[in-house]
């Protein structure tokens, strides 16, 4: 997909998850976006690469009401990370009616740092363009 490109979801389709389903993720698959098991301010916070204690003001149900999603993009291509959140974005406001405002609120924060053994983590190259590793699993909520 052109990287100036600003693509919307052509279909999209939002079912409630079968009450049984454990997993829980949001892929790319072929030409689709897929999520299963996924609240509203899970999207939101993935959309607007925020932390879902950033979210204030929504209904009661945004997070415990879980969602399966598949959407399909308007053009040809795989969309980047950007345009990926930018489609979610306008989905949201489309199919939820999400209006917002930014405002300034202070949150606890962790730090990492390097140790005196170096660091640990390393970068993946691989595919400047792709999408980050969206793949994550729930355990059972207590």
């Amino acid at each position: 997909m052109s990287a100036d490109a600003s693509p919307s979801f052509e279909v999209s389709t939002i079912k409630p998850t079968k009450p049984d389903e454990q997993r829980r993720y949001l892929i790319w698959n072929g030409r689709r976006m897929e999520t299963v098991n996924t609240t509203l301010s899970f999207l939101i916070s993935f959309a607007y690469g925020m932390h879902t204690k950033q979210i204030i003001g929504l209904p009661p149900w945004a997070d415990t009401e879980k969602f399966d999603i598949t959407g399909q993009p308007d053009l040809e291509g795989r969309p980047s990370d950007k345009q990926l959140k930018g489609m979610v974005q306008k989905m949201l406001a489309e199919r939820y009616k999400l209006a917002f405002h930014n405002d300034k609120k202070e949150l606890s924060v962790y730090v990492l740092s390097v140790t005196k053994t170096g660091e640990k983590l390393t970068k993946d190259d691989s595919d400047p363009n792709g999408l980050p590793g969206l793949f994550f699993q729930a355990g059972p909520e207590n």
